[in-house]
């Protein structure tokens, strides 16, 4: 686990290996939250294709739910 203020630089290394995930794994379908006062968060998945799902409750915090499908 990480703590929230190494999470946007976690969740960027992690969002621009999508493309690689899906053309190389089995993987069909991501997931990605951010708090809903992480605005750096919430821009690096936007910007990483992320279609936004809606929000959604963890550990009695609110996140943003967003969510990129493989493109077939």
């Amino acid at each position: 686990m990480h703590s929230k203020e190494n999470s946007t630089y976690s969740l960027a290394i992690e969002c621009k290996d999508t493309q690689y995930l899906f053309e190389n794994t089995e993987i069909k379908e991501l997931n990605a939250i951010a708090l809903l006062e992480n605005g750096p968060s919430n821009r690096v998945i936007q910007k990483s294709n992320f279609k936004f799902v809606g929000e959604i409750e963890i550990d009695a915090e609110r996140n943003n739910h967003y969510r990129i499908h493989k493109n077939f």
